[in-house]
């Protein structure tokens, strides 16, 4: 194994033996010049410096195969960069680039070249000659156009041009005909060469925020193109080719002026493969003039209706979000295999139960968040359905939960349905329906574990998928516990755990003799036995913080902020609150996030509320939420207050992840070395939200 070194000094001591180099000073300011010493460094790593400029010695390194210069400040590179000849990959993003040397062409070798996020507004002829190039990013900078000789770069199989200012193509883009994917979104292309249809290779192309009022003739020759993005142009219509694009499986169209909708959903209907469509914000009828910001006048419409998508029957995800549907549109029952259909933001304010029953049963549909039902309806058909078979009673439960009816959804499971009629339903493709009947389940068989325990005289067999804890970490839980586990559904297991997709062999052990269990049960009767933050001390107590515990697993947002709300009180120690609601500040869910503000501020100490403030705006203040990663946890658990060990034991409670840490966060940190490299990127704090 090669031996990498972090550190200039300790590099120097044989600088003739150094492989590999990699230096992550943060206040490194400028490359000492000796680095020519290394005369056989393959490897080069210098990113996350205040590097200005490099020196002129780089350029004498004649066994470097990969540089990697991001995330540093370098304005200009210097004319012997060239000189590397034996350079396979170069990476510069994240500088503040304007240009680049001609030298930069002499570099014959280079495979994967990667320029992206800079602040570039041209590129030199001599890039023509990387012909070996293979990987090109470009985007993030301020490109006005590219040079002809790019079409020269024929080994290319990926080329990311995004986020420029891109006004057209070079002709000869066609040219590069191993290209696979094109990355062109938001530019200011007003229209694409005809050249494009000479990309038989292609796989991929995003063209999404640009000015296209048309597609060339020659598009539909891109007969490999499984993947198209064409959101947010100017589109008035697609080309009579677009129907030979035969490998299309995904296509965005989202707001687009097309003039003749149902021709070009005719159009559409002539591609075998396409599965996911998207037409947000699109059109149909009674448009109305708008002028945007840029001056230009274009026609708004706002989409009522679909007509027949009956030549679209492959498809998969159907995104109508963002239009004018008033109800689920009629010609969607037509698409037999659809899965998964979108309507946000559309001005859906009530909608009967039956327009739901009658699209597949298979079907998810995503409705407005401000729906409400037609309770008066459910009424009547629930009377109706009572009367029926097993099949149609499912059905409308389905209708119930999409309808956001969850209380009429348990009245009318608890008024219906029998324990054996309810088992298949854990074989489910419906989340909702799953979930719900899961948690009616229980509460019908009641938690299996009251009274004195006695594990070694119980058998267990678990199967299915698990949520919160996997199968073999809940084995290994019973087996500590004294108790028996069977691979196999024996005549001698007591207690059968089952999962999802545990239907058919639930249906059994109700038949007999065997008691059903379920991964929550399990979990209680651990929190029972090892009590490591519930406490129980009144049948009262039980319940609430049983309550407490269900909302905080849940993934409904509306369920967990309930469940925040109720943690003063209802299980979780004082001395912990504060903490556990500081987690929550950086839950992936806006309205999460809102309430456990509220509530930190009302419940956490002064102290506590000012670590996490500074913590906050010297760590993560310029970070995206999603980007927040698990140091926030680790900095919550230095305070004080946070009883850190307790802690810890509550997140693996919550979110059956995290036993790791438990060791990790009592380590001394230490000094990067040979010996001991920086350590890998953490994973992300949200793995801990994860069910």
């Amino acid at each position: 194994m090669k031996k990498v070194f972090y550190s200039l000094e300790e590099a120097s001591i044989h600088p003739e033996s150094v492989q590999t180099l990699s230096l992550r000073d943060a206040d490194l300011k400028e490359l000492d010049s000796r680095i020519d010493s290394f005369v056989n460094l393959q490897h080069l790593t210098i990113n996350n410096t205040s590097l200005k400029a490099l020196p002129a010695s780089l350029g004498k390194l004649p066994n470097l195969q990969s540089l990697n210069l991001s995330s540093n400040r370098l304005s200009s590179l210097p004319a012997e960069i060239g000189n590397l000849t034996n350079l396979q990959l170069l990476d510069l993003r994240f500088n503040s680039l304007s240009n680049l040397p001609d030298e930069t062409g002499h570099l014959s070798k280079l495979t994967d070249l990667n320029l992206s996020h800079n602040s570039l507004t041209a590129l030199p002829e001599s890039i023509g000659r990387l012909t070996h190039l293979r990987y090109l990013d470009l985007s993030f900078n301020s490109l006005l156009s590219l040079p002809d000789s790019i079409s020269q770069l024929t080994d290319l199989i990926h080329l990311n041009i995004s986020k420029n200012q891109l006004q057209l193509l070079p002709a000869d883009i066609g040219q590069l005909t191993k290209l696979m994917l094109l990355r062109l979104n938001d530019n200011l292309l007003e229209a694409l060469p005809e050249s494009m249809g000479q990309l038989p290779q292609l796989r991929r192309l995003e063209l999404s925020f640009n000015r296209l009022e048309s597609l060339p003739n020659a598009f539909g020759n891109l007969s490999g193109l499984t993947a198209l993005n064409l959101g947010h142009n100017y589109l008035t219509e697609l080309p009579a080719s677009f129907g030979l694009l035969q490998s299309l499986r995904k296509l965005t169209l989202d707001d687009n002026p097309i003039a003749d909708f149902p021709a070009a959903v005719g159009l559409l209907g002539t591609l075998p493969n396409l599965r996911v469509l998207s037409l947000q914000h699109n059109v149909l009828t009674e448009p109305f003039r708008e002028e945007n910001k840029l001056g230009i006048v274009m026609n708004t419409h706002a989409v009522t209706e679909l007509p027949s998508l009956s030549g679209l029957a492959g498809l998969t995800h159907l995104n109508l979000s963002n239009n004018q549907f008033t109800t689920i549109p009629s010609s969607v029952r037509e698409l037999r295999h659809l899965r998964k259909l979108d309507l946000e933001e559309n001005p859906i304010r009530e909608i009967r139960p039956d327009a739901v029953l009658q699209q597949s049963p298979y079907v998810k549909i995503r409705f407005p968040r401000n729906l409400q039902p037609d309770l008066q309806e459910m009424d009547r058909m629930i009377r109706q359905y009572n009367r029926t078979g097993t099949p149609e009673k499912i059905r409308l439960l389905s209708s119930l939960l999409y309808l956001k009816a969850p209380q009429e959804a348990w009245e009318y499971i608890q008024a219906s349905f029998t324990i054996p009629e309810l088992l298949p339903l854990l074989d489910s493709e419906d989340g909702r329906l799953r979930k719900t009947v899961m948690a009616f389940l229980r509460s019908k068989l009641g938690f299996p574990f009251e009274g004195p325990l006695n594990m070694s005289t119980r058998v267990f067999h678990l199967t299915g998928q698990f949520e919160i804890l996997t199968q073999a970490q809940l084995t290994d839980w019973l087996k500590g516990q004294g108790a028996k586990v069977s691979t196999d559904f024996s005549p001698g297991v007591t207690h059968l755990v089952a999962g999802i997709g545990a239907g058919k062999i639930a249906e059994l052990a109700f038949n007999g003799n065997t008691l059903i269990v379920f991964e929550h049960d399990l979990i209680r009767l651990r929190d029972k036995v090892e009590k490591p933050f519930l406490r129980e001390e009144t049948p009262e107590a039980l319940k609430m913080q049983e309550s407490v515990r269900e909302l905080l697993y849940s993934r409904d947002s509306v369920n967990t902020v309930i469940g925040l709300q109720t943690m003063q009180g209802g299980g979780v120690p004082d001395n912990l609150l504060g903490a556990v609601l500081a987690l929550y500040l950086c839950h992936p869910e806006a309205e999460t996030r809102v309430a456990a503000g509220l509530l930190f501020r009302k419940y956490a100490s002064l102290s506590l509320q000012a670590h996490v403030r500074i913590c906050w705006r010297t760590n993560y203040s310029e970070n995206p939420i999603k980007a927040i990663h698990q140091g926030y946890l680790e900095d919550v658990l230095a305070h004080a207050e946070a009883d850190g060990y307790n802690l810890l034991l509550m997140v693996i409670g919550l979110t059956g992840t995290g036993n790791h840490l438990l060791d990790k966060y009592q380590k001394a940190p230490t000094q990067p070395s040979a010996s001991n490299p920086p350590p890998k990127p953490k994973r992300r704090f949200w793995e801990f939200w994860k069910k």
